[in-house]
């Protein structure tokens, strides 16, 4: 693929508002990974306005629907969702904190920033617990889900995150759909 051709990919990405492209050195290889869904649905624009009476900006709107989406944020994603430098999206960042929006987890390179609104839809049921509740809704936002989606947003390991998934399908909350490297949870 040629710069060229990668800018007009870009380009694509950006008009169809789909979710920024992820980069990653691995040393010997470069990869990219471009997730096959928009970022900005109908839903997705409904939801921050429960925000209203907060004073964000329209770049910490679109960083609240993909903490939605992606349970998680770093400055980085932020930087690049919103074409900023770093210490614009730090300052916007510590904003959503201040707001009490999001939590900050961890200090320098390593901070995180992870979603702590929940809207009335994804409201817990009685007897839920915090990771039950984080998958469901994951499953809602993106309408399905994988194993390694949930170890990435609640960092369980493959076990844990089988025995919560299996739990949440038993109990009628989440239908498997395929087998082995390809199931996906769905909502039932």
């Amino acid at each position: 693929m040629t710069r060229d051709d990668l800018r007009q990919l870009v380009a694509d990405i950006q008009t169809r508002q789909m979710e920024p492209p992820r980069f990653d050195d691995r040393r010997s290889s470069f990869w990219v990974t471009i997730r096959n869904h928009t970022l900005m649905n109908p839903t997705a624009i409904a939801w921050p306005n429960q925000f209203a009476d907060r004073t964000i900006n329209d770049r910490q709107r679109l960083a609240l629907v993909y903490f939605r989406q992606r349970g998680q944020i770093a400055n980085a994603d932020y930087r690049r969702l919103n074409h900023v430098d770093s210490t614009v999206a730090g300052q916007e960042l510590r904003g959503l904190v201040q707001q009490g929006l999001v939590a900050q987890d961890g200090v320098r390179r390593g901070t995180t920033y992870r979603l702590l609104a929940v809207d009335d839809a994804n409201a817990p049921a009685a007897g839920d617990s915090s990771p039950e509740i984080a998958v469901l809704s994951l499953v809602q936002s993106r309408g399905a889900v994988t194993s390694g989606d949930c170890q990435a947003l609640l960092g369980l390991n493959k076990d844990q995150t089988y025995r919560l998934l299996s739990k949440l399908s038993q109990d009628g909350r989440l239908r498997a759909v395929g087998h082995g490297r390809w199931r996906r949870y769905t909502a039932p």
